[in-house]
């Protein structure tokens, strides 16, 4: 009887193995399923929100170490996080944030209120995500441009220079078709508008010839970021004149 005690409890499987056996298969499970979910609920989501808040952590970090105001604010997704500020000859501070759509931005403002207040100009460029990531409808876009406006109206007086949604290479996706563009890009126009001292420029109206994008058809080629701040530049300065005549007495 106690030879047969003792050969159960050598050949008892240990609780962490069992533990382990039972959540590796569930881990799976819910990693597939995720996978599955639209990309607002799925793994993607919960990647890249927790990218973006990482990345606003650090932006917001380096904000309050900041001893002078910078003269450009840029505010946006991967479109102005990928742009080389440095040829618009200004100081400047990148705030953008790959991934990032109208809403995220929206709730990182009040995190740059001192260089929002202080800056001379801010570069927006804004709403790719949503339509081709989160598949935002455009009501709903609609609402979160409303509101992104009222914050940004409290938040600074500087020049804004609102550039619209890029139509991209290639508009086969029904969400991201040129039809949904070309109405966000009036949205944008219509709030750029209730802004006193916002310009807004037609994404593509500056973009000329081949090999614009790269090779995911969305983000921009190096030739697509030197026409844009070739566009830029002379908005720029007539943003910080403005700003200029205004702080002067």
């Amino acid at each position: 009887m106690a030879e047969n005690k003792q050969l159960s409890k050598r050949t008892r499987t240990p609780k962490v193995i069992r533990f382990l056996g039972f959540i590796a298969p569930a881990f799976f499970i819910a990693l597939l399923l995720l996978s599955y979910f639209p990309p607002q609920l799925g793994f993607e989501y919960l990647y890249r929100r927790t990218f973006i808040k990482k990345q606003s952590s650090n932006l917001r970090f380096i904000e309050k170490q900041q001893l002078n105001p910078p003269e450009i604010v840029l505010l946006g997704d991967s479109h102005l996080q990928g742009m080389n500020p440095n040829g618009l000859g200004r100081t400047y501070m990148n705030f953008a944030i790959s991934g990032d759509t109208i809403e995220g931005l929206t709730l990182r403002l009040k995190d740059y209120q001192n260089s929002l207040a202080n800056t001379n100009a801010v570069l927006i460029q804004i709403g790719t995500n949503n339509l081709a990531y989160r598949r935002s409808s455009i009501s709903e876009i609609d609402r979160a441009l409303k509101f992104m406006t009222e914050n940004l109206k409290k938040l600074t007086h500087s020049p804004i220079i609102w550039t619209g949604v890029f139509k991209t290479d290639e508009l086969e996706d029904p969400v991201y078709s040129l039809k949904s563009v070309e109405k966000i890009n009036s949205l944008i126009k219509k709030y750029c508008k209730d802004i006193s001292n916002c310009i807004f420029l037609e994404a593509d109206s500056f973009m000329k010839g081949e090999g614009l994008y790269s090779d995911d058809g969305i983000h921009l080629s190096p030739k697509a970021y030197i026409q844009w701040i070739e566009q830029l530049n002379p908005m720029v300065e007539e943003s910080l004149e403005k700003r200029q005549s205004i702080l002067l007495p």
